[in-house]
């Protein structure tokens, strides 16, 4: 990918630790006053990779774009100007806040996230109680793509997601069990995957 950034912003917003490791260089070349905008991550494990570079990085808790969009530190102006660093094709949801808002907002894509491109046998899955985790609008689209938008994998598994957003989305392509984590970390996962955890049933 050849991303381009047109000029200083107010307010950057890193979305993964993806979007800080390609996108520093091309900051540093178009915007090098950059550390001196108001920086958010979208996550622990973004924040903290981003703070090899500035220390002074907000992220929102729950670690999502509605953790974000709640997160009482998130003042909104028209005389903003974001810059979005993010992969192609993800997080459109606060994009759509922003120009909701008619604040400014561009959106740098510096990587491209790619499904696997081995086939896997699916054959034995979708039994009765299997777990599947989700992470990503992307990963459930990929997963049912290779079982061929399958009812019976709709029905049958277990979709644990990291989001309201992707639980939500699940929701709407016809997934019937659908349990929430508390937040995107492993702890939080596994904790709902193990039923410990306070995960919520959709």
């Amino acid at each position: 990918m050849n991303p381009e950034l047109s000029g200083a912003h107010t307010h950057y917003l890193f979305v993964s630790p993806s979007a800080v490791e390609h996108g520093i260089q091309l900051l540093d070349h178009h915007d090098p006053v950059w550390r001196q905008a108001q920086i958010w991550a979208i996550g622990r494990s973004t924040a903290q990779a981003l703070m090899l570079y500035t220390p002074q990085v907000l992220y929102p808790t729950p670690a999502s774009i509605d953790g974000l969009m709640a997160d009482t530190r998130l003042k909104l102006h028209t005389n903003q100007r974001w810059a979005i660093v993010k992969g192609k094709g993800g997080r459109q949801g606060f994009i759509e806040h922003l120009r909701q808002h008619k604040i400014p907002c561009e959106i740098v894509d510096v990587y491209q996230r790619r499904c696997p491109q081995q086939d896997f046998d699916m054959k034995g899955y979708g039994e009765a109680g299997s777990l599947v985790i989700i992470t990503s609008q992307q990963a459930l689209d990929y997963l049912l793509a290779k079982a061929c938008g399958c009812d019976a994998l709709k029905s049958s598994y277990i979709y644990v997601v990291v989001s309201q957003r992707i639980a939500d989305y699940a929701l709407s392509l016809g997934c019937q069990q659908v349990r929430v984590t508390d937040g995107p970390y492993d702890d939080q996962i596994l904790q709902t995957v193990l039923g410990e955890g306070h995960g919520k049933s959709r």
